[in-house]
């Protein structure tokens, strides 16, 4: 019994740890912890990490680069002589660097730049060097003016750079800012902390304060019927990494209350219907699924938000908004096999009972009826200038409907029914196979290929392809890239050298 009642005692201990561990994530005390709890939006950067991926050391050996540091300096000498030197800059390299901004009912938005300092004195010679003018230290810290309409403060400690429109008050904002390292900060924010412990390069963390602080946007959310009180409390956090090949965006919500509530009811969890087997055969160069909670969607945006407006929309074609949302089951898809055959598909609930809505609205002449499936809802023919062989051109768009297999289709090119009704059915190639993996485990899910549209766009042939994808916690987007053995960090910023070089 003594042993049995040391194993229970070690159990609970252990599950106490354990939950004290995963509800309670470190507050940062590098630079955060200077700048107050009511910051709208904190921008974080990983510094060594991004030094790392982008290979400093021989990054700032580029004409290009060296050209950047000249362009900074223009601005701002204090930021230029921390990138050129970085280093022997003072600034602690292993702690994260913040971009935050300040908005407040009484006074300008201020936009602060901190860093951890590991040399007090090497991050004052620099400051000297440069032509930023450092006045005497009146205070238990140290003080300077930059050439534009920003001032800076450092202690043994972190260094805070201030951007505002008012720069009469910003030494006092910057004294109360280095005094604050004791009080409420925002990295105590629960949201902020959660993100700050993610893996990321960049993390864009954003409050609701931005909204509440904006007259147009708090207007914005009046209209859609909410007060300020469900304004309150809400976070965005969006992170950006660098890999080999790629680079990867995530967003996260962490919203509550009506705003969540309401969300919540727009989607179902994932798609159920196979529309890359349903799709006409190709090769698709862009794909979206998604899957919408039909009455969620009704009750949320059309009966509470849009007022009237899909109704008439829609009753130009001969349909009625209760009509269809009854009909709809919420799966989606929207294949682009080039620039002018693009196909929608939507999953119906009774394909018999929408196939007789469309042979009513074909009877009082909203539609032409093709056959007993087939419906034109639009035709338009528009001529093109001649070009300069003499040959005039025309685009001419056909958008019919199409009732096949329990799917309403829509296309623009009547052709892609054709297929649809012959059977020819089935995608193939990169995004297909990519879709194929993901698009029945998500909410959304959107594939393209944009190197199909180099030739209009140069730059597109370095991006093979383009993922967009959304969950219950959050969007996630990557960029693959035609360099797969270098980091996408360096292999941008050497893009963006090249394009600089060329305009010279």
């Amino acid at each position: 019994m003594k042993l049995l009642r040391l194993i229970t005692l070690g159990l609970l201990a252990a599950l106490v740890i354990s939950l004290s561990s995963c509800q309670k994530d470190p507050v940062p005390t590098d630079s955060l912890a200077y700048i107050p709890a009511h910051a709208a939006s904190v921008s974080t950067f990983n510094l060594q990490q991004l030094m790392d991926k982008a290979d400093y050391p021989t990054l700032v050996q580029t004409p290009g680069f060296q050209k950047m540091v000249s362009d900074i300096a223009e601005d701002n000498p204090t930021l230029a002589a921390i990138v050129a030197n970085p280093e022997q800059s003072g600034v602690d390299l292993s702690q994260n660097v913040y971009l935050s901004t300040l908005l407040s009912d009484t006074d300008e938005p201020l936009m602060v730049f901190s860093a951890s300092l590991s040399d007090t004195a090497a991050f004052g010679r620099m400051i000297r060097s440069t032509e930023i003018k450092a006045l005497p230290a009146s205070q238990p810290f140290n003080y300077a003016t930059t050439p534009d309409d920003g001032a800076m403060a450092w202690n043994g400690k972190v260094a805070l750079l201030a951007v505002s429109q008012n720069k009469e008050d910003v030494q006092g904002r910057l004294k109360a800012l280095l005094d604050n390292s004791s009080k409420a900060s925002i990295a105590q924010n629960t949201s902020l902390r959660k993100h700050l412990n993610g893996d990321y390069d960049l993390l864009n963390w954003l409050s609701s304060d931005f909204i509440l602080r904006s007259e147009r946007i708090k207007s914005g959310g009046a209209l859609l019927n909410y007060s300020e009180e469900d304004l309150q409390g809400q976070h965005i956090a969006h992170t950006l990494t660098f890999e080999k090949g790629y680079v990867n965006s995530e967003v996260a919500l962490d919203l509550q209350g009506q705003i969540k509530n309401d969300l919540s009811m727009l989607f179902k969890d994932e798609v159920k219907t196979d529309f890359a087997t349903l799709a006409p055969a190709g090769t698709p160069m862009f794909m979206l699924t998604a899957a919408f909670d039909i009455t969620g969607l009704n009750q949320l945006l059309i009966e509470k938000y849009t007022k009237g407006m899909a109704e008439e929309s829609l009753a130009a074609f001969g349909f009625d908004v209760e009509g269809l949302i009854d009909e709809l089951d919420g799966d989606i898809m929207l294949a682009a096999y080039d620039e002018l055959n693009i196909i929608f598909a939507a999953k119906l609930k009774d394909e018999a009972r929408f196939l007789n809505n469309l042979n009513a609205a074909a009877a009082e002449g909203s539609l032409d009826q093709l056959s007993d499936r087939r419906f034109r809802f639009l035709k338009f023919r528009k001529g093109a200038p001649a070009d300069s062989t003499g040959q005039s051109q025309s685009i001419d768009i056909e958008g019919q409907i199409l009732i096949q297999d329990g799917l309403l289709y829509l296309a623009s090119n009547p052709d892609l029914l054709k297929q649809v009704e012959s059977g020819d059915t089935g995608l193939t190639g990169t995004v297909a196979d990519a879709m194929g993996e993901v698009m029945m485990e998500q909410i959304f899910t959107a594939i393209g290929t944009p190197v199909a549209l180099s030739k209009w766009d140069d730059d597109l042939r370095r991006i093979e392809d383009v993922r967009a994808g959304a969950t219950r916690e959050g969007v996630q987007f990557r960029v693959d890239l035609e360099e797969k053995e270098m980091n996408s960090l360096r292999y941008l910023i050497e893009q963006i050298q090249e394009e600089e070089a060329s305009e010279l």
